[in-house]
């Protein structure tokens, strides 16, 4: 329900001025927004570095395992798997371990089961949109968002954007290696991921213009018609002496070319007609697309 400050002063139960409540009231809902949050840690997935870091540690410690798996990032309650399954050992202050998983027996037969060891390392955190605390192997950091981007979270983690974008596909989500470079690795990676973006969205819009002319080209084949070649046969991965060998059983020509219809009535004569045909088209499309077409 919301509060009338005019009422409260005017039956005197308001402290102070109106200004100054209104900005109590907000702190305390900032204090709570950020309470609430920080029950909400979110895993920050590991870096390239800190990956390369812990599987060195991971295979020190362990020379004798074979099968790694790939290095993760925990959360704040850093959990091991030892002997099994259900077995699960808190690690309290310690920053990184190895996680072992049951993959299961080799075979039926076979009474040993294949374990997977996972290095991991703490890598957590929470973020409101101004504000950024993290926890990286034993160390805390805290930030401020840059000027012109924000902090968020959601499923996939803890990511930074600028102010005014509100597209889901340019938020970036941090590695705890952008965490542990500071704010201007934040930003920077930020700043890139919006540029591969961008790029890939002219692409993908180059690639439907090029699909739209080529639907447009395909409608002008029956005009232009379709001679298919000894060529086109190679393209789609048969042999030249059984190329040369089919048409001699069929009364043709390998060095001359044929219309469309006249492959097409063979269709059930070998497997790779059809293939063949489509390369044909493909290839008088292409043509169409240079310039190099003339219809009849």
């Amino acid at each position: 329900m919301e509060c009338n400050f005019s009422t409260l002063r005017d039956k005197g139960l308001l402290k102070g001025t109106i200004k100054e409540a209104k900005r109590k009231r907000a702190d305390r809902a900032a204090a709570q927004y950020i309470t609430n949050k920080r029950a909400e840690y979110r895993v920050i997935e590991l870096g390239p570095d800190d990956t390369r870091e812990v599987d060195l540690l991971a295979y020190a410690d362990r020379p004798r395992v074979q099968r790694w798996a790939s290095a993760k990032a925990a959360g704040k309650q850093s959990y091991c798997r030892l002997g099994g399954p259900q077995s699960r050992e808190w690690l309290g202050q310690s920053s990184w371990g190895i996680d072992e998983i049951d993959a299961g027996r080799y075979s039926r037969r076979c009474r040993y089961r294949k374990v997977d060891y996972h290095p991991f390392v703490r890598s957590y955190g929470y973020a409101t949109e101004t504000r950024l605390v993290a926890t990286i192997w034993d160390k805390r950091y805290r930030y401020r968002a840059p000027r012109g981007w924000v902090y968020g979270m959601d499923t996939l983690g803890i990511y930074i954007r600028r102010k005014n974008e509100t597209r889901a596909t340019f938020r970036y989500h941090l590695t705890s290696d952008d965490v542990r470079g500071g704010l201007a690795a934040m930003r920077a990676a930020g700043i890139q991921h919006e540029r591969q973006r961008r790029e890939a969205t002219r692409s993908l819009r180059a690639q439907k213009r090029a699909i739209k002319a080529r639907e447009a080209f395909r409608k002008m084949l029956p005009a232009v018609g379709v001679w298919v070649s000894f060529e086109d046969s190679q393209k789609v991965g048969n042999c030249a002496s059984g190329t040369i060998s089919w048409g001699r059983s069929h009364g043709l020509d390998h060095r001359k070319r044929y219309p469309y219809k006249v492959i097409e009535r063979l269709s059930k004569t070998h497997y790779s007609i059809d293939k063949i045909l489509a390369a044909a088209e493909d290839r008088t499309i292409d043509d169409l697309e240079r310039g190099y077409c003339l219809i009849n």
